[in-house]
């Protein structure tokens, strides 16, 4: 019993430790500009457990369309609008399913405006877009400043799903059960 408590705290502490490291999936600052069209969105990929950074400046016209997916056994459970630097206080992002996205609007699963006006930075902003967490599957999202240049970070967390977490302490239970049925004892 002791080795099972040691290996889900282990397997906890690694889970959390790796939520909280944030990795920079896309900087327009390094990487450039992010896709201006929802037909083919800039592709940031499969998004493990953990969380992901978009780093976006926009100004009035300048739309940034990305794309990414969820894998199987994950979820997406959070965006976080975590840095905003401009005079507009305030942006857009807009989620859809799939690789592509309607920049009308007209095809959302949801939206918010976000930014210090708002009052919602560093809060999870899925609840007010869309019913969360989001399963496995590709999504794609459109942010925009529409006024004045701003620039914002926002952070996308992805958690195992949670059956598969269940799942992870029964196996754990049953290796370590396994294990110590194998071990002979000493006499």
């Amino acid at each position: 019993m002791q080795r099972l408590t040691i290996t889900l705290a282990v397997s906890l502490v690694l889970f959390a430790s790796a939520l909280a490291h944030a990795d920079v999936v896309w900087n327009e600052g390094t990487q450039g500009d992010l896709s201006n069209d929802g037909n083919t969105p800039t592709n940031l990929g499969a998004f493990a457990a953990g969380t992901h950074q978009a780093i976006s400046t926009s100004v009035n016209s300048d739309i940034d369309d990305f794309t990414f997916s969820i894998p199987a056994g994950l979820t997406l459970t959070q965006i976080v609008p975590t840095a905003y630097a401009g005079v507009d206080e305030t942006a857009f992002i807009g989620l859809q399913a799939g690789s592509t996205i309607d920049n009308t609007g007209s095809s959302l699963m949801g939206y918010q405006h976000f930014g210090p006006a708002q009052g919602n930075m560093n809060t999870n902003l899925l609840p007010f877009i869309s019913a969360s967490p989001l399963g496995p599957g590709s999504y794609t999202v459109w942010m925009q400043q529409a006024g004045e240049q701003a620039s914002y970070t926002m952070d996308f967390v992805v958690t195992p799903e949670p059956g598969s977490m269940t799942t992870m302490a029964l196996l754990a239970f049953a290796f370590t059960t396994a294990r110590a049925k194998r071990r002979p004892r000493r006499g």
